[in-house]
Formats: C-alpha cells, structure tokens, sequence
C-alpha cells in the first residue's frame, strides 16, 4: 500500500466492537488438546487475553482444554500479528509470537467522539477501537482530513515529521502527547507534564524549534501557556 493511501474501509473497521474476556464452551472438533497453561511469549502490545478470548476453551478441573487449529486461526487473523509459532510440550502449550508494532496512534473526531486506531508505516490499520501502543503521541484528525479513503496532504506530512523525528532520535519525540490536527489552518502540540501549548504547521523545521524551545523551558522551569511557532519567530503567551 502507498505511503500515501489511509486503508480503504476505514469506517467498516472503526465499528469494531472490543469484547471482553470470558471463557467460552468447546465447540472444536479440530486439534483439541489438554495442558496445564498456555504461555504466550513475545507480546509487548497485544494482551493474552485478547487473543485467547475467541478461542474455545474449555477449564477442567486442573487442566484447560483448547482448541489449537481456532488458536492459530485467530494468531493469523490479526492484523498485530507478524507471525507466530505453537507448540505443545510438557503439558504447556507455548504460543511464540512477533507482533507488528504501531508506528502510529490516530484518532478520527467524529463529532464529541475521538474513534482511536493504530496504522504501521505503511499505514494499514493495525487495530481499531483499541490502543496498544503508549509510547507514540496521539495525532487527532478531523473527518475532512480523511477524502476518498485517503489522508490529506497535511496530515502525511505529520507521519512524515514523526517518522523523521524518531529516525534522528529527537527527544521531542518522546514528550509529544498529542498532535491535534482538526484545526484546518494549524496544528496543536501537548508535551508531556507541561501546560504549554505549541501551535504551529505541517513542518519539520517548526517541530525543531519546538525542540529546541521545550529544551530551554525545561532549562528554566517555567512554562507560558501557548507558544506560535512559524518559519520566522516564536511568540509566547
């Protein structure tokens, strides 16, 4: 998929619905075994629980029961899941997976509603309704920034600044909460534990200022309210 093309049938995807955990009755007549645990190896974003709730399992006494055939159905299903192994040895049945991990936290402001999903660089939609990233900022879009399935200009050139800023390792990067983008001529910047706001453009060198500004604010322990950042000066206030 293009760089420049948001996944097509965005709205179908951000109605998922996010169940929760319960166990369910055995309906597999496939690979059923019975072991002590299930050892889930390598997620750092995606919960045990959250692959495990739609695979029939059956509790048993001192055993689970499970179906291996719907476990590797659902492993190969998920749009966070690279790829995966199982394997049953000992009474345990180990699932050893790599996920996919989110280059991208974006939530769609549909009236009073923020609809959150994560894309990866490529910007397929990993997840939706779910965040399982907490270390990428949010980057807030309007329903105008979205038009025929693809992402507005302006909204590229903010996965291309947060691309740029974590390829260099900028420390802005790190501090960043939100990048609120429903404002059609500016964007807003929320750092972490700073009440100040940073409003700027679409561009790189501003997000180096503000580098460079939130460094000096920290240097001073004083914060003022809203900074605008543009191609030739910063005013705060």
């Amino acid at each position: 998929m293009s760089i420049h093309t948001a996944v097509t049938g965005i709205a179908i995807l951000l109605c998922m619905a996010i169940s929760v955990f319960d166990v369910q009755p055995l309906y597999a007549v496939g690979n059923v075994v019975r072991v002590k645990t299930i050892d889930f190896r390598g997620l750092n974003y995606l919960s045990k629980y959250e692959i495990i709730r739609d695979v029939p399992v059956k509790l048993e006494e001192d055993s689970i029961i499970v179906d291996v055939d719907a476990l590797e159905t659902v492993l190969s299903t998920s749009r966070m899941i690279k790829s995966f192994r199982v394997v049953e040895k000992d009474g345990k049945l180990v699932v050893f997976v790599v996920e996919n991990k989110p280059a991208f936290l974006v939530a769609l402001k549909k009236g009073s509603r923020l609809v959150p999903f994560e894309l990866d660089d490529a910007l397929n939609i990993l997840s939706a309704g779910t965040v399982h990233a907490d270390d990428i900022p949010l980057v807030v879009v309007s329903e105008k920034d979205i038009i025929q399935s693809r992402f507005s200009e302006r909204i590229l050139r903010v996965f291309q600044i947060i691309r740029y800023l974590r390829s260099n390792e900028v420390p802005l990067l790190r501090e960043i909460t939100e990048i609120d983008c429903t404002h059609m001529n500016f964007i807003q910047v929320k750092v972490n534990g700073r009440r100040t706001v940073f409003t700027c453009h679409s561009k790189t060198k501003h997000f180096m200022t503000i580098n460079y500004i939130l460094g000096h604010l920290d240097s001073k322990g004083s914060y003022p309210d809203k900074i605008l950042v543009d191609d030739r000066m910063a005013a705060s206030w």
